[in-house]
């Protein structure tokens, strides 16, 4: 699996902002964040009431959410490597976390709009931007997203709402999508947190996008399927900066070092206003399983989520299975030939 760190300007960047604050206490408003979060199951920017909490979510969050993105923003480029985008709208952007990830794979990008509600988190974006020399346009604009985000008289290549519609009243969660897909010329990413209850919100989205757009991933052939007893979600893993490593050892009730390195789960889709070809049959939505004379590999297909039963006496499809790593999509027509389990 590849990893999807912050780029070390951003990372140097981020800490250069943490620093000019006494570090006990954002570290101590970062571990108050995390109780929040635990105790609310809900989404950590819920929980941001002031400047400091906004770096306290600089420091502990921002790393795997850019990961998560990442993972999302790479699977599309590797889809569709031809396409450029040359606008994003990013709503519910915090401090700009997807319009990094968006930048960073297309220097093409010179429209961005980046939509929040909370003010600290547009001031700091703002900072970071104007920090990290970014040439790129970036209009920063505060608003409500439980009221929506008013009509767009623009247009975008690419739009991105990243781990907003989990704190939203479905009627809002409806409203704010419909208006991010009626201003979305391109693509429409909705990533939300890799848990049964953000996949399945994740689900329901795609179900009812599935009529009026183009299904490009992580489903197959523009099909919508489900599977009562498996949510999908995918992982995508990142190296901590220092400073992430910094909060959660301090956070740590014993004296163990904290992992260098992190997994960060999420569920996502992305939904197409223009047809994209490809030869795709299946993507891993699991981690293979080594059996006793075989391998069982998970895979969603345009039928549904199901287990491929890999025999070891099938020395070429055996070999290919064992290379294949959660997330991936599968254009080898090798496996569809195996049984099911």
């Amino acid at each position: 699996m590849t990893f999807a760190n912050l780029p070390q300007s951003i990372e140097k960047t981020i800490a250069a902002i943490l620093q000019q604050q006494e570090t006990s206490e954002w570290v101590h408003h970062a571990r108050d964040l995390h109780i929040r979060y635990t105790k609310g199951k809900t989404n950590y920017k819920k929980f941001i009431h002031d400047y400091v909490d906004a770096l306290a979510y600089l420091g502990l969050r921002v790393p795997a959410t850019y990961a998560q993105v990442f993972g999302v923003l790479n699977t599309v480029q590797e889809m569709i490597p031809l396409w450029r985008p040359t606008s994003l709208l990013d709503i519910g952007s915090g401090p700009g976390t997807a319009t990094w990830a968006a930048i960073s794979l297309w220097q093409e990008l010179n429209k961005i709009t980046c939509i929040d509600e909370n003010r600290d988190f547009t001031s700091l974006g703002k900072q970071i931007i104007k920090d990290l020399g970014i040439i790129q346009q970036v209009n920063w604009k505060n608003r409500n997203l439980s009221l929506g985000i008013e009509e767009e008289k623009n247009s975008y290549d690419l739009v991105i709402i990243s781990n907003v519609l989990n704190e939203l009243h479905p009627i809002a969660q409806e409203k704010l999508i419909g208006q991010a897909f009626n201003c979305c010329n391109g693509l429409l990413i909705i990533i939300e947190p890799g848990t049964p209850r953000g996949s399945q919100l994740v689900s329901s989205i795609a179900q009812k996008l599935s009529k009026v757009g183009i299904l490009l991933a992580p489903y197959i052939a523009n099909t919508f399927v489900e599977d009562e007893g498996y949510y999908l979600h995918f992982p995508q893993r990142f190296i901590r900066p220092d400073f992430q490593r910094r909060i959660r050892q301090q956070m740590r009730e014993n004296s163990e070092v904290a992992s260098d390195w992190e997994e960060s789960k999420y569920s996502y889709v992305v939904i197409s206003k223009f047809s994209v070809e490809n030869n795709y049959w299946a993507r891993i939505v699991g981690e293979t399983e080594s059996k006793k004379g075989f391998l069982e590999v998970p895979v969603i297909t345009r039928e549904n989520i199901t287990k491929i039963k890999v025999m070891k006496r099938d020395k070429e499809a055996f070999t290919f299975a064992k290379r294949l790593r959660w997330g991936m999509p599968i254009a080898n027509k090798l496996l569809q030939t195996l049984s099911f389990s």
